[in-house]
């Protein structure tokens, strides 16, 4: 993929999962999503995910939706909103479990962030990064309020919040930020 395409599953999930009730298909919003995942690796081995139809990606969509009101949030929102965040990703881990898909850290937050952007995807590398920077790697209620500290003014990613792009989630920018230093 070109440079400029590496974003384009994500932006165009992102997009849908924005779209207004009137203009928003469930169908289209379940395909998007899936094909966001596949690209990200999440239907890579014995992922159990990968043996889903469009009816279990359209149900994963409908509980996104219900969390739309966490999308573009402000750091200091996030920490507002820490709480349902929790519980948006406790929902997505819960129907996964209840439809026997594995649901991994990496696979819960990997939907939540192209769908609202209020985390990043805890795969590996951006595990390593948060270690690396003594946050927590867990997105739990604990882990998410010390990361979304960690980007308030004066810690230790406020320079890189500062600096992200502003036409872009900051939890998506944070995403692409720890996953480079991750890998390195």
């Amino acid at each position: 993929m070109e440079p400029e395409d590496q974003n384009a599953p994500w932006a165009q999930c992102y997009a849908h999962f924005g779209l207004s009730d009137t203009e928003f298909d469930i169908e289209i919003a379940g395909l998007k999503l899936a094909f966001f995942l596949a690209n990200f690796g999440m239907f890579r081995g014995n992922a159990t995910i990968r043996n889903e139809n469009l009816k279990t990606f359209m149900e994963i969509a409908e509980i996104c939706r219900r969390y739309n009101f966490l999308r573009c949030l402000t750091i200091q929102n996030l920490i507002n909103n820490s709480e349902r965040v929790t519980a948006f990703l406790e929902e997505l881990q819960v129907f996964l479990n209840d439809n026997e898909i594995s649901a991994t850290d990496t696979l819960v937050t990997k939907i939540a962030l192209a769908t609202t952007s209020c985390v990043p995807g805890y795969d590996r590398f951006v595990k390593i990064a948060l270690r690396n920077r003594n946050i927590s790697a867990s997105p739990s209620q604990r882990g998410l309020n010390q990361l979304y500290a960690a980007c308030g003014e004066g810690e230790i990613l406020s320079e890189f919040v500062q600096n992200a792009d502003q036409t872009v989630p900051i939890m998506r920018s944070l995403d692409r930020h720890l996953l480079a230093a991750g890998r390195l």
